[in-house]
C-alpha cells in the first residue's frame, strides 16, 4: 500500500488532488476476484466521500492508467486517513499520490 503525498501545501490547507495510479501495467485487463471487489469497494466509498460533498470530483482517464480525484474541505490528515483504508489502495492495487491545490475555478 502506498499514500505518497507529494506536495502537503501550507498548514491547515484544504484542497486537494489525488492521482491515483495502477500498480500493474496490464490494468484493468482481466481482473481478479479480488480486484473487482476492491473497485467497487473503491467506488462506493467514492460516491459516499462526494454525497459529504468534500470529493468534488472523481474518475479514471480513459486509458484508465490514471484515477483522479479532486478534493476539497479535508484536512491532509483526515484525507490521507481516508486513502490509506481505501480497499484499491489497501490492496496494493493502486498507489497514491496527493497534492495540495489551488481551487481557482468552479462551474
Amino acid at each position: 500500500m502506498s499514500v505518497t503525498v507529494a506536495d502537503p501545501g501550507p498548514d491547515g490547507h484544504r484542497s486537494f488532488f489525488v492521482g491515483l495510479t495502477p500498480t500493474r501495467s496490464d490494468w484493468p485487463r482481466d481482473l481478479t476476484e479480488a480486484e473487482q471487489q476492491a473497485l467497487s469497494a473503491h467506488a462506493a466509498g467514492l460516491a459516499s466521500a462526494c454525497a459529504e460533498g468534500v470529493c468534488v470530483v472523481a474518475g479514471p482517464c480513459l486509458d484508465a492508467q490514471l484515477g483522479v480525484a479532486v478534493w476539497d474541505g479535508l484536512t491532509l490528515e483526515d484525507l490521507t486517513r481516508r486513502l490509506e483504508v481505501d480497499a484499491m489502495v489497501v490492496g496494493g492495487f493502486f498507489d497514491a499520490t496527493v497534492r495540495a491545490m489551488r481551487v481557482s475555478f468552479e462551474r
